[in-house]
């Protein structure tokens, strides 16, 4: 399902030097997380200096231009377009900024992962349910959201079929609720795996679904989320 696992991907300005350390560092943080199974091994100590050499870590660059439909309204050309940047990492040199961190590859099968959550947002309750993305309602633009957090994260995700849903063998099941909150200007997300409780406040769906995937992974590589009240 997922081509390269030492590939991570990272929206940039241009093609030039200008935002490319950036860039490669969000790529970096990416596949670290990847390979190590770790969501927070970026708050270790030793991690700023293994994030600033991320150009020597790689082997290729690629640049998808993101108005590729769209023609150029400016004698500037792609220096301010945007672009997804996709960099690969050497595995040597990625095994070897682990173990800095005092980190190694993760071994094993990554986890198939059955996401069920209940939704209490502005335009009413539901429980979110597989299906196709057809079109810009909320439960569409969600599986949208966790599709792009299932490939960042390298991670086979499902979505309940029905009412009751029950992992297969060797699923990593995740129940949670996301709760629109006014007062916290965005959504309040509560995960739960085997046990262990996570989530934030205030935050887009976006970033809830990164945050409930990230957890996953973690459980499932031996690092458990914070857990939260």
């Amino acid at each position: 399902m997922f081509e390269n696992i030492y590939a991570g991907q990272a929206d940039v300005t241009g093609t030039d030097t200008r935002d490319r350390p950036r860039g490669l560092g969000l790529c970096l943080a990416e596949v670290l997380i990847n390979i190590s199974g770790d969501p927070d091994i970026l708050a270790r100590p030793g991690a700023p200096a293994v994030m600033a050499r991320a150009s020597a870590m790689v082997v290729s660059m690629d640049y998808f231009d993101r108005m590729s439909g769209l023609p150029h309204h400016d004698d500037q050309g792609t220096r301010d377009r945007p672009f997804t940047l996709t960099a690969t990492f050497d595995p040597a040199k990625v095994a070897a900024a682990l173990a800095a961190l005092g980190e190694t590859p993760r071994k094993g099968p990554r986890p198939d992962v059955l996401l069920a959550v209940q939704v209490d947002g502005p335009g009413g309750k539901f429980a979110l349910q597989a299906g196709p993305v057809e079109g810009y309602d909320m439960p569409d633009l969600m599986r949208a959201s966790i599709d792009d957090a299932a490939a960042q994260y390298k991670l086979r995700v499902e979505l309940p079929a029905g009412a009751h849903a029950a992992p297969a063998t060797g699923t990593l099941m995740v129940n949670g609720a996301l709760t629109w909150s006014d007062a916290d200007f965005g959504w309040i997300a509560a995960w739960d795996s085997r046990g262990v409780h996570w989530g934030e406040r205030g935050v887009s769906f976006d970033d809830a679904f990164r945050g409930a995937l990230a957890g996953a992974l973690g459980l499932a590589s031996g690092h458990a989320p914070r857990e939260t009240n």
